[in-house]
């Protein structure tokens, strides 16, 4: 049995504080409801008949995806938006979308873990790999990890044996990348 996964293991208290008091100035994390089209095709990719599964959205900042698609199964999890800080459930699919680059690296192996332990079926990743246009209140640029398409497709295979990845389509800005269990 997996050690349960507790808010500290995934940021740390100063780095929450910072993303809350950065969420509440100006609010980020409000594309999420773009990357729909390709949730819905890989979630029929695994077999989905007509939106059922169930969705985590994994760092949803503004919570776009789940106030767009209200017809969606969808959670919400955002360790920097008070209102959706409560530790998740499982679910058959994990989506991630830019907000990995966003970890603390000395926290990212528990993230990704924790991630691993989420989903159910399937993963759906989206990694910027170049420096954010934004910086944090306190000067630092807010993707805290930046590296290349192939450091992250690395990262990715050390997380669990019970993931594979299915897809990955790399870009100069960000990588895609769809994990399905591999066990």
């Amino acid at each position: 049995m997996p050690k349960p996964f507790y808010p500290q293991d995934l940021a740390s208290s100063a780095y929450r504080e910072l993303l809350i008091q950065t969420h509440e100035e100006a609010p980020w994390g409000n594309k999420g409801y773009k990357h729909a089209n390709e949730i819905i095709e890989f979630m029929s990719s695994l077999g989905d008949q007509g939106g059922q599964m169930s969705i985590l959205d994994y760092g949803c900042g503004s919570n776009t995806l789940a106030n767009t698609y209200k017809d969606l199964n969808i959670q919400s999890y955002d360790p920097g938006v008070i209102e959706y800080s409560d530790m998740p459930e499982p679910a058959d699919i994990v989506v991630c979308t830019d907000v990995l680059e966003h970890i603390e690296p000395h926290l990212l192996y528990n993230v990704l873990r924790h991630i691993s332990e989420l989903a159910k079926v399937g993963i759906y990743l989206r990694i910027g790999v170049r420096l954010a246009k934004r910086t944090l209140p306190d000067g630092r640029n807010a993707h805290l990890i930046v590296e290349n398409c192939q450091w992250w497709l690395d990262k990715l295979a050390t997380i669990s044996d019970r993931w594979k990845v299915r897809n990955h389509v790399e870009g100069i800005k960000l990588l895609q990348v769809y994990l399905v269990r591999s066990k």
